[in-house]
Parts: structure tokens; C-alpha cells; sequence
């Protein structure tokens, strides 16, 4: 690219997405994804701790991080005394989904900016050490795939949990 180099290239931190719909859209996309994940996440923590709803409910949204949410979740069907429900792909698919997590913890906590005449879209991770390595492009269909392996993931864990289990109205079975 005749001496362009990405990693020099300076950028403006930004408040807002006017500059990309694409992303904007996205993201708003992420987010909604991301809340049906984890109401799947509470079926299972419901269903492997045998606690009414509202017990699960009130005590899921007490743990404080997604990752310990995930971590509580995986323990209680590890140790879930049941032969009627696949455990161990349960706890496959929580595990996928707790490493989407980390891709979805660089967008949700970074540092957003764009170049000067805003037609490239960068997130700053701060928590990598290398600073070489802090900063990657976005675009909008890196977060629609993202969306879309979520999705998989979530609808795959929900047809594993009991079909008893409180699910969000779009897994509810007929």
C-alpha cells in the first residue's frame, strides 16, 4: 500500500455510529441477541438447579459478569443429577457462548473510533498487552456472523433443556 501503515494510522475517538448505519444497526442487533442468549442461559440455570423461575431469576441477575454467570451455570449442570438431558452438550454450548463473549467484550468495552475522514471503524481493546495488537477495523458483517453463531448456539442449547423449562416466548414449543 505504498508505505500506508494501519498501525500508525491515527483515528478520533467517537460517541456515536452516525458516520456507519451498517454498524450501528449491527450492534443494536448484538445487543438484542446477547439478552436472548442469556434468557437462555437463566433456562438452564433454572432447570439444572431445580429452582422455580422466579428463585432462578432473582439470583441469576444477581451474578454480577457474564463470565461468572457463565461459570455458575456450567458448575450447576456439571453437578446436575439427571439422565434425561444431555449435560455435556449443555455445557458445550454454554461454553461456546462464553467464548463469543470475549469478541462481544471487545465491542461492548472498547474504545471506539474512526479515521479522519470516517470510513473505516476501529475498536481499541486496552486490555491487550501489545499495543501493536490493541485496535482492530470493524465491519458490520464480522458482528452479523457474530449474531449468527450466537443465534445457532442459543437455539441449539434451548432444544437440549427440559421442556418445562421457562424459555423465552420464541422457544416456547407447541
Amino acid at each position: 500500500m505504498g508505505g500506508f501503515d494501519l498501525d500508525t494510522l491515527e483515528t478520533i475517538d467517537i460517541e456515536d455510529l452516525e458516520h456507519d448505519p451498517e454498524i450501528a444497526i449491527a450492534l443494536g442487533n448484538l445487543v438484542v441477541a446477547w439478552a436472548m442468549a442469556e434468557n437462555v442461559l437463566l433456562g438452564a440455570f433454572c432447570a439444572a438447579s431445580n429452582m422455580h423461575i422466579n428463585q432462578a431469576m432473582f439470583g441469576f441477575h444477581r451474578i454480577p459478569t457474564l463470565e461468572s454467570k457463565i461459570k455458575v451455570t456450567v458448575g450447576l449442570v456439571e453437578n446436575w443429577a439427571t439422565h434425561d438431558y444431555p449435560t455435556d452438550a449443555i455445557v458445550a454450548f454454554i461454553e461456546k457462548i462464553g467464548e463469543l463473549a470475549t469478541t462481544r467484550n471487545e465491542w461492548i468495552h472498547g474504545i471506539w473510533s474512526t479515521t479522519e475522514n470516517k470510513k473505516r471503524t476501529y475498536v481499541y481493546n486496552m486490555r491487550v498487552r501489545n499495543p501493536l495488537k490493541r485496535r482492530k477495523m470493524v465491519h458490520a458483517n464480522a458482528i452479523r456472523q457474530h449474531i449468527k453463531a450466537l443465534i445457532e448456539i442459543t437455539d441449539a442449547l434451548a432444544d437440549c433443556l427440559p421442556e418445562e423449562t421457562p424459555l423465552p416466548r420464541r422457544f416456547v414449543r407447541v
